[in-house]
């Protein structure tokens, strides 16, 4: 993002460039410091992907784990609880021309998510019979092809579902699984969707969940039953404890109490928001939650 153009509650229009303060509290606001009525994005020119499947013990994985986080241009890896394989995903940008039959990689991947879909219910009426259905509905071995890189990362999801991802420091993940592999076999029921593991480099917005440092996600996804989102709650404290911080968009139950210790400019920020929207027209029931009311800033900044 170049440059966007803001309007506050007041109606003041804002035109915000990338070098401003503005900009970077803008990037990740949750919508608190008024309307983004245009945005101008600076765009790479498209390229490909070579996607490379693996499979390695996830011990093995989590040994090495932060030189395979550096170990191509985007790395991933899936996992499931009851088991100690973790399957790999490894994307290189390349020059290679999209294999023949390519755009079939997306729809699998659709038909992997119904299969998830189809083994929850299985376990809705039977919560151990689930690692059973994954066994009987399990997919084909994945193969290695080139495509473009926006249908490489993206795939049609028909099926509804819960999701919890936190944002860890990067050295914190090995550790989070581990506790993960003891909590979620305690537990005693499994989701059908599998512990998906994933790298990103730090940004500078204040509220992003990356902010100041090399992250590692941890994603957790289950059916929308009340059983599996017991999952998410045993899931959220673990990652929590180890300097998680939740996806602004994804199930989570942590309050402004919670989430500001882990923002070393959560202050700053509350300030810019108490400045532009003083009397909290744009806040709301979770905003409430999450950041707290706006007159608690200007206390503190008046």
């Amino acid at each position: 993002m170049s440059a966007l153009r803001l309007v506050t509650a007041e109606g003041a229009v804002l035109c915000v460039d990338e070098e401003s303060e503005l900009m970077r509290a803008a990037r990740t606001s949750l919508g608190t410091l008024g309307v983004i009525s245009t945005v101008t994005l600076r765009c790479v020119p498209r390229f490909n992907l070579r996607s490379v499947p693996g499979a390695e013990r996830l011990d093995g994985i989590l040994d090495r784990f932060e030189e395979w986080a550096h170990s191509a241009d985007h790395v991933s890896f899936n996992w499931l609880p009851w088991t100690e394989e973790a399957f790999t995903r490894a994307w290189h940008r390349t020059d290679e021309v999209p294999t023949r039959g390519a755009v079939r990689q997306r729809y699998a991947t659709t038909v992997d998510e119904m299969r998830c879909g189809l083994a929850g219910l299985a376990g809705h009426r039977r919560p151990a019979a689930v690692p059973w259905a994954k066994r009987l509905l399990a997919a084909g071995v994945p193969t290695e092809y080139v495509d473009a890189g926006h249908r490489v990362f993206s795939f049609p999801q028909p099926v509804r579902f819960l999701a919890l991802e936190h944002a860890l420091p990067l050295e914190n993940v090995p550790a989070a699984l581990r506790e993960l592999r003891v909590a979620l076999r305690r537990f005693g029921a499994y989701s059908p969707y599998s512990v998906l593991v994933r790298v990103g480099a730090a940004d500078d917005s204040p509220l992003s969940p990356v902010f100041g440092r090399l992250t590692g996600y941890v994603n957790l996804t289950v059916p929308r039953t009340a059983r599996y989102t017991e999952i998410l709650r045993t899931a959220e404290h673990l990652l929590r404890d180890l300097d998680g911080r939740p996806h602004w968009g994804k199930a989570h139950t942590a309050t402004a109490e919670v989430l500001r210790p882990r923002y070393p400019q959560w202050d700053r920020f509350q300030a810019i928001r108490g400045k532009l929207d003083p009397t909290g027209m744009f806040c709301n029931e979770y905003v409430g939650r999450v950041l707290g009311p706006v007159d608690a800033a200007q206390q503190v900044y008046a």
